[in-house]
């Protein structure tokens, strides 16, 4: 009922969700996303395969500190 969402809801068709290749082993296809949680830096990664996650807390943010926690992963 917005009439801005009105007047833009029609520039942003739906897409179709997009399904990704069944994995055959652990470590094949695994997602890492940065976020932010009370005001603390997160990186979490997950296996496809395995259907596990681990969340680690970052200090720096930095491109060393996530390299660093991914390969821990």
């Amino acid at each position: 009922r917005c009439e801005i969402c009105s007047a833009c809801q029609s520039d942003q068709p739906k897409k179709p969700m997009m399904s990704h290749d069944i994995t055959k082993r652990p470590g094949e296809r695994v997602g890492c996303y940065l976020f932010e949680f009370d005001a603390n830096d997160y990186l979490i990664c997950a296996d496809y395969f395995l259907d596990f996650f681990e969340v680690d807390r970052l200090y720096g943010k930095t491109g060393k500190e996530v390299t660093d926690k991914m390969k821990l992963s």
